[in-house]
């Protein structure tokens, strides 16, 4: 393995640990020791860069792969940026409402969900984060989009698919999909970073757990799948971590000398 110069994190299911709503010590004491050692740290996540600004603070992170690859800032420089075409925007606001699936748009800072007072609202988000959120019908027609999150079981998913071919699918909860222009992921985006660094893709690690972690561990020289991860995930990594609630990060830079 090359000497790392730069490590890559995916933020839910391998920072944040949702079974306990927290960060581990451990997680922030074993990136804090990266920042030290002049390792560059990035935050590569499905949320927006609004959504994850307390997290990267806590673990001292403040460079952002964001929206699965769609908007990456580094040095407070957006140096990628991927919007979804207005005419897919209109054709897919048109198609979700009259399901009745609910969905919010990820928007450069600002989210914006499309009822907050359906059902599934509820279920996915807590008060104090929907009051964060804008709910105006017309914001897909003044913003740039990069990211759509679909509210609704996977199973209704056949039914955008042959609709919307222009755009790549990612389911991460049960009634959650991301979905952003084809192409795109996390992956190009960890393409644009180690331009911008002059890096090699063998001298980056990276941290995941979810599908859409999958494009990334396979195209970093160490992808590490946490052993919260499914299998699917796991078959994609060079090494499977112990899981979140056993400090897989911390243990897996010790194990292989990086701090």
């Amino acid at each position: 393995m090359k000497s790392i110069k730069i490590a890559f994190f995916d933020i839910d299911g391998t920072i944040f640990n949702h079974n306990t709503n927290s960060i581990a010590e451990s997680t922030i004491e074993a990136i804090q020791a990266l920042n030290h050692k002049g390792i560059k740290t990035i935050i590569s996540t499905g949320r927006t860069r609004q959504n994850c600004i307390d997290v990267a603070e806590k673990v001292g992170i403040t460079n952002f792969i964001n929206v699965n690859g769609n908007y990456v800032t580094i040095d407070e420089k957006v140096i990628h940026k991927t919007a979804i075409s207005l005419e897919t925007l209109k054709k897919f606001d048109e198609f979700a409402r009259s399901n009745n699936h609910c969905f919010y748009y990820c928007g450069e800072m600002d989210n914006n969900i499309s009822s907050a007072n359906h059902p599934y609202t509820e279920k996915h988000f807590n008060q104090h984060y929907l009051k964060q959120m804008k709910s105006e019908a017309d914001f897909h027609l003044k913003n740039e989009v990069l990211q759509i999150a679909l509210l609704c079981e996977h199973e209704y998913l056949p039914l955008y698919h042959p609709q919307f071919n222009d755009l790549t699918f990612k389911p991460w909860i049960s009634i959650g999909t991301d979905i952003f222009v084809k192409g795109q992921s996390k992956a190009k985006g960890i393409e644009k970073v180690l331009a911008y660094y002059n890096f090699h893709a063998d001298e980056a690690i990276a941290f995941g757990d979810g599908v859409n972690d999958i494009e990334m561990l396979q195209y970093v020289g160490t992808g590490i799948a946490m052993g919260n991860a499914n299998d699917e995930v796991k078959s994609a990594a060079n090494i499977v971590a112990k899981s979140i609630d056993e400090d897989g990060i911390f243990h897996s830079l010790k194990q292989l000398s990086i701090i």
